[in-house]
């Protein structure tokens, strides 16, 4: 049973973490194809090495640092230069890509958390323009409202969400 806790744990880690990694890897090379084959092998390494990964610790940037060697291979094995950019760009780029991954977390939890606060009709309405797809139109057919107030109210909604966002990240953002 260890063995099932630790691909449990390994594939639950990748998977709320691949996104940031493969955009980590995917500024650092030419080409998504190339990126695809780096990720590839970085998953594999992640794998191998991942009793060396310090439960509690951050998994992406432990991965990143995985990924950051492979795509230094990369490089040395397609003969190519090692990136467009000299290493310390190419570092600093790489250190951009992470914050803006762990932003845009922060910013999925916190409209995660907002949409909670919402009412349940307005709740109900997000769900059906974006869960259900639905148009406007059908929208207010369905509600028994013109489109202009659904219009109204979906802006009206989306100023609540915007607001609580940017209040639940303004500690995050600030020095």
């Amino acid at each position: 049973m260890p063995d099932d806790r630790k691909t449990n744990d390994f594939v639950a880690l990748y998977a709320s973490g691949q996104r940031r990694i493969y955009a980590f890897v995917r500024s650092q090379v030419l080409s998504a194809a190339d990126a695809d084959d780096v990720l590839q092998d970085t998953a594999a390494i992640l794998w191998q090495k991942f009793d060396q990964f310090r439960p509690g610790t951050d998994f992406v940037r432990w991965a990143c640092r995985v990924a950051r060697l492979e795509v230094l291979a990369h490089h040395r094995h397609r003969r190519r230069l090692l990136s467009l950019f000299s290493e310390e760009v190419a570092d600093a780029v790489a250190e951009k890509v992470l914050e803006l991954g762990e932003l845009a977390d922060a910013r999925a939890a916190a409209l995660d958390d907002c949409v909670d606060l919402l009412s349940e009709r307005d709740r109900e309405l997000l769900d059906l323009k974006y869960q259900s797809a639905q148009t406007v139109k059908h929208i207010a057919l369905a509600l028994h409202r013109t489109e202009s107030t659904v219009y109204k109210s979906l802006e009206r909604i989306h100023d609540n969400l915007y607001d609580c966002i940017e209040a639940k990240l303004e500690p995050k953002t600030k020095p």
